[in-house]
Order: C-alpha cells, then sequence, then structure tokens
C-alpha cells in the first residue's frame, strides 16, 4: 500500500516512490495507558527510536471510563458531548520539558480516528526523543457512582523521516 502524499512528493521531486519510501514513510506512536482520576494528572509517553524522527502531522484522541470498585472492570467509550467533562492535554519534550504549544488542548476538541485533527506547523521530532503528554482532569464530581478513573487514548500519525538521507537526496536533486 503506498501513501498518496509519499507519491505525490515522488512525482513532484521526481525519484520513484521505492528511494524516497525508504527515507519518509506513514507511521504512528500510542502514547502508553495512564489511569486519570478525579481532579488529578497523569503523564503517559512515547518514545521515537533511534532509526528516524518523526514528523507529527495529526492527532487523535479517545476517552474511556473504568468502572467498577473491583476486578474485573468494565470500560465505557465517553461521549465527546458529555457535560461537565474538562479532561486536558499538553505536548512536551520529556528530555528537555520544551512545551510543543502555549496551551493545554480541551480533549473534546481533538478529533477522533475517523477525523484526526491536522497540527497547523508539523513537528519534526529527531531520534531518540520521548514526547510526553500530560493529561490534566478538573471535573470533581463522578459521572457514575462506580467510577474509578479515565483512561486518556491517543495517538499520533505523521512520517518517521530518516532526515540526513533525506537532505542528500534533495540535495543531488537541485545540483
Amino acid at each position: 500500500m503506498q501513501d498518496s502524499k509519499i507519491l505525490a512528493l515522488s512525482e513532484k521531486i521526481g525519484v520513484s516512490v521505492g528511494e524516497l519510501s525508504s527515507i519518509i514513510w506513514p507511521f504512528q506512536f500510542n502514547f502508553n495507558r495512564v489511569d486519570l482520576s478525579l481532579g488529578n494528572s497523569a503523564r503517559a509517553s512515547f518514545t521515537i527510536t533511534q532509526e528516524a524522527g518523526f514528523l507529527l502531522m495529526e492527532i487523535n484522541a479517545s476517552l474511556m471510563m473504568k468502572r467498577g470498585a473491583v476486578a474485573p472492570h468494565t470500560f465505557e467509550y465517553m461521549n465527546r458531548d458529555f457535560d461537565g467533562l474538562d479532561v486536558t492535554m499538553q505536548l512536551r519534550d520529556a528530555q528537555s520539558s520544551r512545551q510543543y504549544m502555549d496551551t493545554s488542548i480541551c480533549f473534546a476538541n481533538l478529533g477522533n480516528a475517523a477525523r484526526p485533527t491536522q497540527i497547523p506547523t508539523p513537528l519534526l521530532i529527531p531520534p531518540s526523543s520521548s514526547i510526553e503528554a500530560l493529561f490534566s482532569c478538573t471535573t470533581s464530581v463522578a459521572p457514575v457512582v462506580d467510577f474509578q478513573s479515565y483512561i486518556p487514548q491517543v495517538t499520533c500519525y505523521g512520517y518517521r523521516v530518516r532526515s540526513e538521507e533525506l537532505y542528500n537526496l534533495l540535495s543531488t536533486i537541485t545540483q
């Protein structure tokens, strides 16, 4: 399966898709699972391997509710229009603590898997980096009696990029 954006880029710069797909390819990262209790924060992360950087283009989110005082717990998908739900997310580089955004994003404003939110300016994240999400819940009233916690699920979509090889390829085209 070929990515239409990679195909268009290969045609635009005049290289084969095979040549380009060894340098840039579609990829996704998922943040690890965390439990977010009422009035608290939780940190989740993922690590980009040393193989290639990651060009973050889109992000989606869903929220599950964990119910039941003892195992086995049940999990219920939270509707985005849930009244009083105030869950936010802030992204940052785990090593340097550099924030990727000025303010937190309200979870209800993030896209879903069918329609992810496009990042206004794609972020190129270097190899061997860790990205951390700080999830916060300011809601103080449980939505149901047997509520345990929220489970935020976030996926980042984009491209793995071997930037040095891409630079070398592009420099041969412009000569």
